[in-house]
């Protein structure tokens, strides 16, 4: 059910099955306010939730810092269980913070490439007259998204699902009865290149790092020997 569109929904089957996802996002709300370290942590007094908080990310994020492809400047403490962790994992942590800051906005930076790319403006141009016609005026799938989104403020969750998944299944049969579907895909594979290329380095020391970390953190994680245990305290062997 969970699917990401970043250039508008073009499934019209999924679109008739899900909206925009809205249902699903729901549940994932609901699962997140029941986990039990959120809701202790919730429960926990102001001053308690500040300390906790400290203790897990450091007083403030000074210590590390990276630029994501976007230009973005991300930092966070060197300080905390977080970073201790991580620095226990990977070793370098400098390193680590860098690369997983900019591997992790890879995709953010090929999509910003496809939406200034004018083949793709030309077919959301497209897309806008087919959803002009529908009796849908908006001038992007952004905009259709941003109105499903306010249906949920106006109405109870049945009739926004309902109004959620006409407008969804609308841009969907406009992204594929237009080019904005095939073109935006493409672009999509050609950018998404281009940066993985640019940032060939940090995807590879990310992937050294992370297979570095596997041995320890197999040890962190491995349950104690039992047979061992229990062999150590019987006396022997049984076999």
């Amino acid at each position: 059910e969970r699917r990401s569109f970043p250039y508008g929904v073009d499934d019209v089957e999924w679109a008739r099955a899900n909206g925009y996802g809205g249902r699903a996002a729901r549940e994932d709300e609901r699962a997140r306010a029941a986990d039990p370290n959120q809701r202790w942590f919730h429960r926990l007094p102001a001053r308690e939730r500040a300390a906790a908080r400290t203790a897990l990310m450091g007083a403030s994020p000074v210590g590390l810092s990276a630029r994501t492809p976007t230009g973005m400047t991300l930092t966070a403490s060197t300080q905390g269980c977080l970073a201790q962790a991580q620095r226990a994992l990977y070793g370098d942590l400098a390193a680590w913070f860098r690369v997983k800051v900019v591997t992790m906005n890879l995709r953010p930076a090929q999509e910003e490439r496809v939406r200034r790319d004018p083949r793709y403006t030309e077919a959301v141009g497209q897309w806008a007259a087919c959803m002009r016609a529908a009796g849908r005026p908006y001038d992007s799938p952004d905009a259709s998204r941003s109105a499903a989104a306010a249906l949920a403020d106006d109405l109870p969750a049945e009739r926004a699902d309902a109004a959620e998944t006409a407008l969804a299944v609308t841009e969907a049969t406009c992204a594929t009865g237009t080019p904005l579907s095939r073109v935006s895909r493409a672009l999509d594979h050609t950018y998404g290149d281009e940066v993985r290329a640019l940032h060939r380095d940090e995807i590879d020391l990310r992937r050294r790092l992370q297979n570095d970390a596997l041995p320890r953190a197999e040890r962190v994680v491995s349950p104690p020997d039992r047979s061992t245990d229990a062999t150590k305290r019987s006396g022997g062997s049984h076999a």
